[in-house]
């Protein structure tokens, strides 16, 4: 290698500073790859990286590469690659591994590394249809550009030159190791590579996963991500001086192509018969030993033993099993082995570089096996043994000898290799004693049988098949269980910790009696009663359904059931008896259905008169809203009173007068879209015709029983001013029913000369503006177990599992009814008597506490006097009320568990379980307390129902179930549906610098949101080759926005599939658009553009079509950064890509929220201190500007010295009284007079100069949050809030939350409260908040 010029030295210098600094800047964030990151999306695995981490940290993998004895087992990295790698497809990772030829510099000076690297490679080259390995020449040139550009990974998957424990995380890049060109510290030089490499993945807005920092926990993959770092290096030429720097280093790498004369070698070897013959006996390993052996033989530097030994040991390799090859490294070793070895690798690696050997391998079709290609620590034993007599099998010895000949004929100089003695090589006895008790192994190690009653009644189906013990079983000590004797068995600790049962006692100074407890535990129960109660109300679980049961009738089923089998006399007396019953009735069911023509004329005009009693009430109703609201002034106020009063119960009861104002309704939404026009013309919100659109179809179908021509004229009219052609002809087309009304209506279209058309076709303005309020038709189906709504198909099949007590997995989306199934589930159980128990297992306790609330809201039943029971029952770590006489417990996993295995419950209360719910059962796949779930499912005795709606393998995991439940003799079942009630619409929030002043919540409207089409996250390649993720929804308007595309693109050349999925075409009869045509209209769009990415002339249309939508994003992430970079105090706030510019925007992000009506909001932080710190960003802005502006404002100041004045004389006067009462009472005066201190009854409430400011504060102020009901909750908190929290209470009174796992469980529950309540609108959490909330 050549020596750099002083230039160069600099050159390096300066670019390792700069990269270093960069680097520096790392925050990155410890995150779960799979769950939490990247889900199933493309990622990149440096394949340099990963052989760096098990190469050089042998504490952590066991593989010394450094030991020349102990490190040349090449099967052990194998395995350590092929692990890492099933570890990532086990949990369903999509992933390319790619290697680079520039990063060979990085093994430059290590042969051995090199010839390991290239073994691996052509290792996984044959497990293609597994891995999909990719060579490419560098990572800055066109190739790596292209690829990345076709198949757009996520991130990326690399190191950074350190390991978890060889080396440190220092700065790797130092002058001492920079300036010279001859670079030994590979670590330097890999962390170099590496770190480069980051900086261009970045600049890419590809993320960085670091390897060092992985583990696999669970279904999970932990590592520390980053993306932007900072602020990006400002000069644009730093890539070209990087890269320029980079291929220098490439080019000084140099090692030169063995000296074999290759051509002449190649044309022996490819027509020689009998060497032919041994490389196919060998396949690839044979044939590199035999090339690299040759100029070895031909230097004559070793002994002729040692060449013969390693070709022995070669051969060994395919016929020694793994357990004889497990051998310790030789603990001292001949230098002539260690140089004959590095000679070795040396000429391998020489032969590796030319291109002479891939030709043979590719003529002779040699199988590749060099992913075990040689052993040193058996090559090690061999030759520690070679003065001893071995005998190897005759295959071994032939194999052998073969290839030594043909090592000697190709190299013409065998005969005179070197004769030097082997004394110095061989090894003390231990080792050949070791050796020989290696190859005669000792029998099979097998568990010991066990079986015990209570362990098989849960476990039995997972007894192991073990081979039977000897009969002569020698020095084993049976387990003796149970106790010695005839002793009783007192439980008085927990079973699975030494706690006492009993609580100890508590007081304060006082002795703790029986009555002092029960008064304390009385006391705590009503308070936990009264908070249920609340959070019960703010659930709107107002309505208890009484449940009571015939005792009776359960009585005798109970004892019917505990009965033994009943003789086929005793059935047949039992059938006789429901069969005369089942007659009786029917015959009373005749006799009921005569009813006489007086008796159905009596009620005929009774129903009339109530009618007419009706119709009266509502018009008395409705004259008197009228009269109002014209007392009202925008129509904005108007409408909003008009459907408060439609939604005010029993007002209107008469069909034509509820009818009546609904037109009043549909009149004010036309009068208020008048309005939006002339104002926004140009720009008008739509979403006020979309309310026009669906108000019309609202009363066209509702009450198409009454309609008169007169309504059908109005709603033809309102449709044909909107310019909805095609839909005014559907209503067109209803014939009326003559009512019996002859009232007409009277509506008020605005005038004709403000335009209301939407200027668009039927389909595309529903598409493109009325995605959220289409109808949701899910084939919900009449069903009389169900009274308040019609349940949708895969509700009923719910319900019937549940009727036949038989067990399911329930997947279904967000919001789509699941939770009502599990209230059907305890409602059945609460009817059938008083002793069966429902257990509802959640994974939160926030969780926990709302359906706790719920269960306590929604039933209640009646037990017998003094039974002590109850229907509801909680048990956490901090609430623990009705648990042990209960019918419904809600509980988390831990929880139960502890429950279920405790022995003293197993007899009593386990079987009364009927059934057990699993609420969020895709929890089951976490870290921490995955494997408690398991353990609950495996050991379930009754029937289970669980729930989710992101569970990713739902056949594969309805499996693993069912055997559990087939053993129990409970039959499962998998339900699913994907109709989703919830759609999701993704924007980024991508801000411009600089911010401007903060001077209200509800600032002018800014164009901080930029919309995300999903389309924008694939990748052509991916979408060739996999289509659509099964879980990319596509919304109307961005299923519209794809066809716009496909056409433009396309042209005159239209399609005919094309064409028909025009929207106008496709939707033509379909007025209005339900979910389900559009969810149709989805699948078609999505496979036809799915066919563009197959075709090869239609691929460039894809990228281009892919690109479009990405570009509104990358514009404004480029305005972004370009205005930062333009900001004078850059570096110290605004830095877009770190945490001061997520506290700096924060403020701005929630008031813009807030001026586009989009509260409340949740903000998702990773970190706890994360969640906290931004609350208190948020609460300082508002406080300190709040401040301000009131120490500006002269009004305020003098209101408020005016109301502090008028506040201290009330509070003086009402002293006073006090102390003249109290002489009046003593008889001391008798001369005073009540009217002294009075304060006039008319006088001016007083300025309340401490309320929040509105301008300052996210609180909903027209929230039902009454402020005594405020009050006593921020009391309720403040008994656990200490040190530096307790601000959080005063920004919960202004609207802003913390919600996390760490914080007080009362302040907790205030927030769940307050935050249902809509008077807290920002909350930031944890992923605590999201699961069922």
């Amino acid at each position: 290698m050549q020596q750099q010029e002083p230039e160069q030295d600099q050159e390096a210098n300066s670019f390792s500073d700069r990269l270093n600094k960069w680097y520096s800047n790392v925050n990155p964030r410890y995150i779960d790859l799979v769950g939490d990151f990247g889900g199933r999306e493309l990622f990149i695995i440096d394949g340099d990286s990963l052989l760096f981490s098990f190469f050089l940290d042998p504490k952590t993998h066991w593989l010394n590469v450094t030991d020349p004895m102990g490190g040349g087992q090449f099967l052990a990295l194998t395995f350590l690659f092929e692990t890492f790698l099933k570890n990532l497809l086990d949990r369903s990772c999509n992933f390319n591994l790619v290697f680079f030829e520039a990063h060979k510099v990085i093994w430059a000076e290590n042969s051995k590394l090199l010839v390991l690297r290239h073994a691996i490679i052509e290792h996984l080259k044959e497990k293609a249809k597994l891995i999909e390995l990719l060579q490419f020449d560098n990572w800055w040139g066109t190739e790596w550009q292209e690829y990345l550009d076709a198949w757009q990974p996520l991130f990326v998957l690399l190191g950074d030159g350190t390991t978890e424990n060889s080396y440190s995380s220092e700065s790797l890049l130092t002058e001492d190791t920079i300036l010279s060109n001859s670079i030994k510290n590979i670590s330097v030089r890999l962390g170099c590579f590496c770190q480069a490499f980051m900086f261009f993945c970045i600049r890419k807005d590809i993320s960085i996963a670091l390897i060092p920092s992985i583990r696999f926990q669970d279904s999970r993959v932990f590592a520390f991500v980053f993306d932007r770092i900072g602020n990006m290096i400002k000069n644009p030429r730093f890539v070209d001086e990087m890269t320029k720097f980079l291929e220098i280093w490439c080019k000084d790498f140099s090692v030169h192509a063995s000296n074999l004369d290759s051509e002449d070698l190649v044309t022996k070897l490819l027509t020689n018969e009998s060497y032919k013959q041994v490389l196919r006996k060998g396949n690839q390993r044979m044939f590199f030993i035999i090339l690299s052996m040759i100029p070895i033989v031909r230097k004559q530097q070793f002994p002729q033993k040692i060449i013969e030994i390693f070709v022995y040991h070669a051969v060994l390799l395919d016929y020694l099993p793994l357990q004889l090859r497990a051998q310790k490294a030789l603990n001292s070793t001949s230098p002539i082995i260690i140089s004959f070895l590095e000679e070795f690798y040396k000429e391998c690696a020489h032969l590796l570089i030319g291109k002479d050997w891939r030709h043979v391998v590719n003529s002779l079709q040699l199988e590749c096996n060099i992913g075990d290609f040689i052993d040193t620590r058996l090559f090690g034993i061999l030759c520690a043994l070679s003065d001893c007599d071995l005998v190897f099998p005759v295959e071994v010895e032939r194999i052998a000898k073969l290839m030594l000949n043909m090592v000697k004929s190709l190299s013409q100089s065998y005969n005179s290799m070197s004769s030097q003695s082997t004394d110095d090589i061989k090894e003390p006895l231990a080792i050949i004693k070791s050796a020989a008790q290696i190859i005669n192994p000792t029998d099979e190690i097998s568990l010991l049988s066990f079986q015990f009653p209570f362990f098989d009644k849960y476990l039995g189906d997972m007894n192991l098949n073990l081979r039977k013990a000897p009969e002569k079983v020698e020095n084993i000590d049976y387990g003796l269980y149970g106790l010695e004797g005839n002793f009783k068995f007192l439980e008085i600790y927990h079973w699975h910790i030494l706690k006492p049962l009993e609580k100890k006692a508590f007081s304060k100074g006082k002795p703790w009696d029986e009555a002092s407890a029960r008064k304390f535990k009385q006391r705590s129960t009503q308070k936990y009663i009264y908070f249920m109660q609340r959070y019960s109300d703010s659930l709107g679980s107002k309505h208890n359904q009484l449940i009571i049961t015939d005792r009776s009738i359960s009585k005798k089923k109970l004892v019917s059931n505990a009965s033994e089998t009943r003789s086929p006399q005793t059935l047949m007396k039992e059938t006789k008896v429901i069969e005369k019953q089942a007659k009786k009735k029917e015959k009373e069911a005749r006799k009921a259905s005569k009813v006489s023509e007086k008796a159905q004329a009596i009620r005929d005009e009774k129903k009339k008169k109530e009618l007419e009693n009706a119709e009266a009430e509502s018009r008395r109703n409705m004259e008197k809203f009228n009269q109002e609201i014209s007392t009202l002034k925008t129509t904005k106020s108007k409408l909003n009173r008009l459907s408060e009063f439609i939604r005010s119960s029993g007002k209107l009861k008469h069909p034509p007068t509820m009818m009546g104002a609904q037109l009043l309704d549909l009149q004010l939404q036309l009068q208020l879209w008048a309005e939006e026009m002339k104002t926004n013309g140009n720009n008008p919100d739509f979403s006020k015709a979309i309310d026009i659109y669906r108000q019309v179809f609202n009363i066209f179908y509702k009450f198409s029983e009454i309609l008169t021509s007169q309504v059908v004229e109005i709603l033809d009219e309102v449709l044909v001013r909107l310019g909805l052609e095609n839909s005014a002809l559907k209503i067109r087309e209803f014939r009326t029913i003559n009512s019996n009304s002859s009232t007409p209506y009277s509506f008020q279209f605005p005038l004709k000369s403000i335009k209301l058309s939407v200027n668009l076709s039927d389909a595309r303005f529903q598409l493109k503006y009325g995605g959220h309020s289409m109808d949701h038709d899910t084939n919900s189906v009449y069903d009389s177990r169900v009274k308040t709504f019609k349940p949708d198909d895969w509700q009923v099949e719910v319900l019937n599992v549940i009727d036949r007590k038989e067990s399911a997995l329930v997947c279904c989306p967000t919001s789509s009814g699941k939770t009502f199934i599990a209230f059907y589930a305890m409602e059945q159980v609460l009817r059938e008597d008083d002793d069966g128990i429902i257990v509802y297992v959640a994974p939160t306790k926030p969780l926990v506490n709302q359906i706790t609330a719920e269960v306590y809201g929604r039933f209640k039943k009646n037990y017998p006097e003094n039974s002590g029971m109850s229907h509801w029952g909680i048990y956490t770590r901090e609430y623990r009320e009705n648990h042990d006489c209960c019918q419904i417990l809600i509980t988390v996993p831990e929880m139960l568990e502890i429950l279920m295995l405790s022995p003293i419950r197993s007899d009593d209360w386990v079987p009364k379980i009927r059934r057990i719910i699993f609420d969020e059962i895709h929890s089951i796949g976490e870290a921490d307390n995955g494997i408690v779930w398991e353990h609950l499912l495996l050991v379930a005795q009754c029937p289970i129902l669980a729930l989710s709606a992101t569970v990713g393998n739902p056949e594969e995991f309805s499996s693993w179930i069912e055997k559990a439940q087939k053993l129990r003799g409970k039959k499962m079942h998998l339900i699913q549906t994907d109709k989703r009630y919830s759609e999701l619409v993704k924007f980024a929030y991508i801000p411009s610098l600089p911010f401007p002043t903060f001077t209200t919540v509800g600032p002018e409207v800014a164009n901080s949101f930029v919309r995300v089409h999903p389309c924008s996250a694939l990748s052509p390649i991916m979408l060739r080759k996999k289509g659509f993720p099964k879980d990319m929804k596509i919304l109307p308007d961005e299923c519209l926005n794809l066809y716009d595309k496909m056409r433009q693109i396309s042209g005159k050349n239209e399609s005919k599939i094309l064409n028909r999925l025009n929207p106008d075409n496709w939707f033509r009869k379909m007025i209005p658009i339900r979910k389900a045509d559009t969810n149709e209209y989805e699948k078609e769009i999505k496979e036809y553009f799915r066919l563009w990415a197959i075709e090869d002339s239609t691929i460039p249309a894809v990228k281009q079509i892919i690109n479009d939508f990405k570009s509104p994003i990358n514009e404004q992430f480029s305005k972004l950064e370009a205005s930062a970079i333009q900001e004078k105090d850059f570096d110290a706030k605004h830095n877009v890509y770190d945490n001061n510019f997520l506290e700096c925007s924060i403020i701005h992000l929630a008031s813009e929220l807030n001026s586009q009506n989009k509260l409340p909001a949740i903000f998702f932080h990773f970190d706890r201190h994360g969640c906290i710190h931004l609350a208190s960003k948020i609460l300082e802005k508002l406080e300190l500007y709040e401040t301000q502006t009131r120490e500006n404002d002269m009004d305020y100041q003098k209101r408020k010295r005016e109301a502090i004045a008028r506040t201290n004389a009330k509070e003086k006067m009402t002293k006073k009284g006090s102390e003249g009462k109290k002489k009046v009472g003593r008889g001391k005066s008798d001369n005073w007079d009540d009217n002294e201190t009075s304060i006039p009854e008319d006088s001016p409430e007083i300025f309340d100069w401490e309320k929040h400011d509105p301008r300052f504060t996210f609180a909903h102020i027209q929230s039902n949050v009454s402020k005594q009901e405020l009050e006593a909750l921020l009391k309720y908190s403040q008994k656990q809030m200490k040190g530096n929290n307790i601000f959080l209470l005063r920004a919960l009174e202004r609207g802003i939350a913390v919600h996390h796992g760490g914080m007080p469980k009362k302040y907790l529950q205030a927030v769940e409260i307050l935050f249902r309540q809509k008077y807290v609108r920002i909350v930031i959490a944890t992923g605590t908040l999201a699961l069922g909330i």
